[in-house]
């Protein structure tokens, strides 16, 4: 079984823009070297930002804004957090979900990622609104199956760079 074959995809072009994402993720699973065939795919970088964790925030956001995208992780994510935010992030990507400049984002929020800049003008140029609950549904699936790829070639990466498991080869 693959990936994607564990869920049941709400829209055609889920399952389309999963093998897309599975071909741009690397053989050894690292969640950065995906970021950076994605960029260069859309032809724009994508800058990885952390803030300080709030409970009543979001612990990952994706910014789209003209000619970058910014995906914000909480700085505290453990591991596997951390590769799925950035999954389920670049999910919101694929699938081309779209910005909208009219959200409400937290004022802590925005001071942790932008400290220097006035939190009004912060939320003119990052902000995006929440996604309606289907669209974080696809985002949701698209991210888990996504993620779930990145550590099974990290496991099998680790396998084969690991000493005594190439003696037992």
């Amino acid at each position: 079984m693959n990936a994607g074959d564990a869920f049941r995809w709400r829209r055609p072009g889920l399952r389309r823009s999963l093998r897309r994402a599975l071909r741009m993720l690397p053989v050894d699973g690292d969640m950065m070297g995906l970021l950076s065939n994605l960029s260069e795919a859309r032809r724009r970088p994508i800058r990885l930002l952390t803030h300080e964790g709030n409970p009543t925030h979001p612990t990952g956001l994706w910014v789209g804004k003209p000619g970058c995208d910014y995906i914000i992780v909480d700085a505290a994510a453990s591991p596997a957090s951390r590769t799925m935010i950035i999954a389920h992030e670049v999910s919101h990507m694929l699938l081309r979900h779209t910005n909208d400049a009219t959200a409400e984002i937290p004022e802590e929020l925005l001071t942790s990622v932008a400290p220097r800049m006035d939190p009004a003008v912060a939320v003119r140029v990052l902000a995006r609104h929440g996604y309606g609950r289907a669209v974080e549904v696809e985002a949701e699936e698209m991210g888990t199956a996504l993620a779930a790829e990145a550590r099974r070639r990290q496991r099998i990466d680790h396998f084969h760079a690991d000493p005594v498991s190439a003696r037992l080869r």
